[in-house]
């Protein structure tokens, strides 16, 4: 009896350890620190800590299906000095307490990086459903490892859930045999999918909208026979609120009318939502009418799910109204706004004034480049007082944007050509 006690008691042991995973820390987080971690539509922000912040079960788990393929972003910010870090995500797949087996170290780099990285993960299909450990290491100086202690740098570990499917409510054609889509484009970025049967997702094919201007989407379709027989209706969502759900006020974003063109719009999203954050997107082409729901399914036509980035190119989460027709660029970090280019007038018929609060901001070069992203000047500053003149009398109407280079980084500011 004793021997058995003591055999059940080793098993357990045995057991608990195995759970236990290995610490991994860095002795100071004073010079540099995670400041963000973004999985899929997800993202968690921290700040300074002691070296190891214990993430899981204390906030939402990141999601993810085995077998699909998902954005990842890591955001570092500094004290004082910029320093290169080394990054490294391991995920525990088979659930056994560490992060060594096959295909655990899902993301390493091998080179110091300056400001945080970004990668597509897939995660393998072989990986065990459930609630599991996601460990985000930052190292200075050299490649980390999953149970490193380490000098400088910080080390996050976050709940991830392994689904088996995806949160957002089913939908799909139950045919394509006549009619599907063949392609999404957003912006400059052309997602080609061809006939996937009735539904196609991709969560990382690099897609993004721009705050404050419109953004060009092109639907396209494709057809077996005569296409002029088939008229479609495109109906396209975004999950704004990232409930998961397409159905709340405000989210149908898009409807066409019957037709067996190529569909083409222009849509602005909200100044409201999170620059540098991930949403997802549906579109759906439906036969000869729209579908009445995000989760229907019907019998002529495709439905497809995307993930895009907002961007902020011309700082309108940050853009504070001086002057009737001035505007002033604010860049926030850390909380700290600072005000140091205006353009005046704005808008512009013949010319813009470009001044500068304080002498340091007077740039090394400028560019002006229009909302297609088309470079319409570029030049070297050489000057002694604190204005730029650009003549704009040949700039067609519309939104373009100011650069300015100060040491490496440009900046925008906004403005308008109306004559």
């Amino acid at each position: 009896m004793k021997q058995l006690l003591f055999l059940i008691l080793c098993i357990f042991q045995v057991l608990t350890l195995k759970a236990q995973y290995c610490s991994s820390t860095a002795s100071t987080a004073d010079y540099e620190w995670i400041a963000s971690v973004r999985f899929d539509t997800r993202t968690h922000y921290s700040g300074p800590s002691s070296g190891y912040e214990d993430f899981y079960g204390g906030i939402l788990p990141f999601r993810a299906v085995p077998g699909s393929c998902y954005n990842m972003n890591i955001e570092v910010d500094y004290a004082a000095t910029n320093y290169q870090e080394y990054f490294a995500v391991w995920i525990d797949l088979n659930h056994d307490g560490d992060f060594f087996d096959p295909g655990e170290e899902i993301f390493k780099t091998f080179a110091g990086i300056v400001g945080g990285v970004g990668a597509n993960i897939t995660i393998p299909a072989s990986a065990t459903l459930g609630e599991t450990r996601m460990r985000v290491s930052m190292k200075y100086g050299f490649a980390v490892e999953p149970c490193d202690e380490y000098a400088y740098g910080e080390v996050e570990d976050y709940m991830i859930q392994l689904l088996p499917e995806e949160p957002t409510c089913p939908s799909a054609g139950l045919s394509t045999d006549y009619e599907y889509i063949k392609s999404v484009k957003i912006n400059n970025v052309d997602n080609y999918s061809g006939d996937n049967g009735g539904y196609f997702s991709d969560f990382c094919g690099g897609n993004y909208l721009n705050m404050g201007m419109e953004n060009e989407l092109v639907l396209e379709p494709g057809f077996y026979g005569n296409p002029s027989t088939y008229p479609e209706v495109w109906k396209v969502w975004i999950d704004y609120n990232k409930n998961d759900s397409f159905e709340d006020v405000g989210e149908v974003v898009h409807i066409s009318a019957p037709n067996e063109e190529v569909e083409i719009f222009n849509l602005t999203i909200p100044t409201s939502l999170i620059s540098d954050e991930m949403y997802r997107m549906r579109v759906s082409m439906r036969y000869n009418s729209a579908v009445t729901s995000s989760c229907s399914a019907y019998s002529w036509g495709e439905v497809e799910d995307y993930e895009f980035v907002v961007k902020d190119p011309l700082g309108v989460a940050t853009l504070l109204q001086e002057e009737s027709h001035t505007r002033a660029f604010t860049k926030v970090k850390s909380s700290r706004v600072k005000e140091s280019v205006k353009i005046n007038p704005n808008p512009a018929d013949q010319f813009i004034n470009i001044s500068f609060k304080y002498e340091r901001d007077i740039p090394a070069s400028y560019r002006i480049i229009n909302m297609q992203g088309a470079i319409m000047e570029e030049k070297a500053v050489d000057m002694v007082g604190e204005e730029i003149r650009v003549s704009v009398h040949d700039y067609p109407n519309g939104y373009y944007l100011f650069q300015s280079k100060i040491c490496d980084d440009w900046n925008a500011v906004p403005f308008i050509v109306l004559h």
